[in-house]
């Protein structure tokens, strides 16, 4: 086989997209394990001799949550699509966002597989129209892929799909997932097959990058050249290692984290779990070598990677099935959170007034944020100006660095 250029492909990856945005280092991570996954689609996967009645293919589901500005799409975009779309045999999902195109496109592709990225996650619902289950349904059952499919379509009468395969990527809002997204799916179906990444905004405060130097043209050249013989010479079972078998038996067999089982929003992840580490731990094996085993560090990869998205679960589904004045006061803490780290000072009670005047009643607004400081989600100092009294609020964690 042809010699590798990089060492390990995700961190080439990280070394040709970090330097030049400021988008979330999570961000670039996970777009980086998309476009491998992406690369591979139903090539590899872990047999049925180890896993007993089912094998796992390492094609993937994710999606970045945040706010708008948070950069979610342009890592995307800039990154895993530029290489993506060099790569001969390596399909893209259609530019309208409907399961008949969906199926029309796999249906063109000769292993009925493809990658399909969708900026805004509510993109999908507009087409769809009262069909909202209906999208749910379709993408819980292409992850599940190991059967044929069978569909009607309108213009091609009824689709079908052997083994078909869908990497997918989309992006959206916490406000979005709470107001739109059924508690069932949450705890359940569709959003257990999802990676969810969370950040609250951009990694930097900074808006160009003409400062910045690097290989970046042959970092480019590397990534694909490498990226193109493993979407074409890899293929087949993996196996494991002594030590990879053994890490993974031994992980797979601790309990959850209590915090975590405590929450009922996230029973459906943590059933799936276990799925998430095998996928990723094949991503991380073709990320660093040709040979399809299985070794105790691509097994601990594939633990942290998935356990790294853990914080932000709760942030992302806590307003789901609850008051709505629970996703209000994310938004200010968040709110509060980013003029810290733009101003490096304390944000005053009638800038927040003045910034969410139009989500609550001004006597609410007082609430939300008594409510937020009771609940040590932000810290408030009293102040008088010009005799008159003024409040002014930051985030615990920059207590150190703001001006107080």
């Amino acid at each position: 086989m042809t010699k590798r250029r990089c060492e390990n492909w995700l961190l080439t990856y990280r070394d040709y997209i970090l330097p030049r945005t400021d988008a979330p280092e999570s961000y670039v991570f996970w777009s980086g394990i998309f476009t491998l996954s992406s690369a591979v689609r139903r090539r590899i996967w872990i047999p049925k001799k180890y896993l007993g009645l089912w094998s796992c293919y390492p094609y993937l589901y994710v999606m970045f949550v945040g706010p708008p500005g948070a950069r979610k799409t342009t890592t995307i975009d800039n990154g895993s699509r530029v290489l993506l779309d060099q790569v001969d045999g390596i399909k893209s999902g259609p530019s309208v966002f409907t399961k008949e195109a969906i199926i029309e496109k796999l249906q063109q592709a000769t292993d009925a597989s493809m990658y399909l990225v969708v900026g805004e996650f509510s993109d999908i619902f507009q087409k769809a129209g009262k069909d909202r289950g209906g999208i749910y349904e379709f993408f819980t059952s292409m992850f599940d892929g190991s059967m044929n499919y069978e569909a009607a379509t309108k213009s091609h009468g009824t689709a079908f799909l052997e083994k078909p395969c869908i990497n997918f990527f989309s992006a959206t809002t916490p406000g979005w997932i709470t107001d739109n997204m059924p508690e069932g799916v949450i705890t359940g179906g569709f959003a257990s097959r999802v990676i969810f990444v969370y950040e609250d905004g951009p990694r930097l405060n900074k808006m160009f990058f003409d400062d910045v130097v690097g290989p970046f043209a042959e970092l480019e050249k590397d990534l694909l050249l490498d990226l193109i013989h493993i979407s074409k010479e890899l293929a087949g079972e993996f196996s494991f290692s002594d030590d990879g078998l053994k890490a993974a038996k031994e992980w797979s067999e601790r309990p959850n984290p209590q915090h975590l089982m405590k929450n009922d929003k996230l029973g459906g992840y943590l059933n799936r779990k276990k799925t998430h580490v095998a996928k990723l731990a094949q991503i991380h094996s073709i990320a660093t070598k040709d040979e399809l085993v299985i070794t105790a560090e691509d097994w601990a990869f594939g633990v942290h990677a998935i356990e790294t998205t853990e914080p932000g679960l709760e942030k992302i589904f806590t307003g789901v099935g609850k008051n709505r004045y629970t996703t209000e006061i994310d938004k200010i803490v968040s709110f509060v959170r980013t003029m810290n780290f733009f101003t490096k000072g304390v944000v005053p009670r009638s800038e927040v007034i003045r910034s969410f005047m139009h989500s609550a009643e001004p006597r609410m607004l007082n609430d939300l944020l008594q409510f937020a400081v009771d609940a040590k989600m932000l810290m408030c100092k009293e102040r008088y100006e010009k005799g008159d009294k003024e409040f002014d609020f930051w985030v615990p964690e920059f207590q150190a660095e703001v001006k107080i």
